[in-house]
């Protein structure tokens, strides 16, 4: 047997003002932790057919894992500013083709950067063999 209530319940709204209230935190949150830094660019020529290329003009770099950029019997750190400004004011208008096979992409970046600040005009990455 089933006994009604004299009294029914009333389902109750949900109110729009803490919604409001929690849609104005998170738009405060995300306005607070987003990062404005412009992006620029780093211009660098793409790798180019070996038969375009005079050896006299390329000089060839290594960029190892450990942070160091090589060439020939030189070693480059990356504090050594003067030391690799002296380098490349040696032939500023050379292609200076670094290979960076298994290096992070962010100290790649950061020597490329390095070398268009000592005075490096033409910049590119050595592409793998076939």
């Amino acid at each position: 047997m089933r006994f009604e209530s004299a009294f029914r319940r009333r389902r109750r709204l949900i109110g729009l003002a803490p919604l409001i209230d929690v849609v104005f935190i998170l738009l405060l949150f995300f306005m607070l932790t987003t990062n404005f830094t412009r992006w620029r660019e780093l211009p660098f020529d793409l790798p180019a057919a070996a038969s375009e290329l005079s050896p006299d003009s390329v000089r060839s770099l290594e960029l190892r894992a450990d942070g160091m950029l090589r060439h020939g019997g030189r070693a480059f750190a990356g504090g050594q500013r003067e030391a690799l400004r002296a380098f490349v004011a040696e032939a500023p208008n050379d292609i200076y083709l670094i290979d960076a096979a298994g290096v992070p992409t962010q100290a790649l970046v950061d020597w490329l950067d390095r070398l268009q600040f000592a005075g490096a005009k033409r910049l590119s990455l050595a592409s793998a063999p076939p």
